[in-house]
């Protein structure tokens, strides 16, 4: 398996935080300074926090969600997966699972301690960045294979309409498949299930 090259610059990186511990908002905008990392946002409510009036960037935001606070973080998300699209670490002040488990429901993929100390703020950042990229790069592979898996059946359904329409066996029929979606400069899934939406019109005009 071919690893990401992993991330150890933040410069561009943007920071919202939601807590309403201002010891911890300030240590951590301190410390996120002195790496680079610009603060964009600060919250003191999950609930205040909406993301209908800026678009998080997957490359540059990061957020840090204080796990003494209650609600639901509604972050965009890779779709079909409940996978967020930017990492998010949770500030562990008390360590009851319940509280554990919001974090981990709000997709938190890494953690840091309170009270904050600075040394520990670089750490948490690279794990977290470079834990939810290659997470990210996991789920993209399955929805892709999953999106391919899906298809296949197109595919199928393809080979028999031009088994009937042609009067030709499988093999043929795949064939056929196979040397025009390369015409077309595309893939054979795609191809198939454009034969097969077009099923009802004339076969020949879709095959040169």
């Amino acid at each position: 398996m071919i690893l990401q090259p992993r991330i150890q610059n933040f410069a561009r990186r943007k920071a919202t935080i939601v807590s309403s511990d201002k010891n911890s908002i300030e240590r951590l905008q301190n410390t996120l300074l002195k790496v680079g990392v610009l603060l964009r946002r600060i919250e003191t409510k999950v609930s205040d926090l909406s993301f209908d009036d800026y678009e998080l960037q997957p490359t540059e935001d990061v957020i840090f969600l204080d796990g003494d606070l209650s609600g639901s973080l509604l972050t965009p998300e890779y779709p079909g997966t409940g996978f967020p699209v930017v990492p998010i670490i949770g500030m562990v002040g008390s360590e009851a699972p319940s509280r554990l488990g919001r974090l981990m429901t709000n997709g938190a993929t890494a953690f840091i301690k309170k009270p904050i100390h600075m040394d520990t703020v670089f750490s948490t950042l690279f794990m977290a960045i470079n834990a939810h990229n290659e997470r990210a790069s996991l789920v993209e592979k399955i929805a892709d294979l999953d999106a391919r898996r899906h298809s296949r059946r197109h595919v199928i359904k393809a080979v028999t309409l031009l088994m009937q329409h042609f009067s030709v066996d499988d093999e043929r029929a795949y064939e056929m498949l196979r040397k025009q979606s390369m015409h077309e400069q595309t893939t054979i899934e795609i191809f198939a299930k454009k034969v097969v939406d077009r099923h009802t019109q004339s076969l020949d005009s879709l095959l040169t």
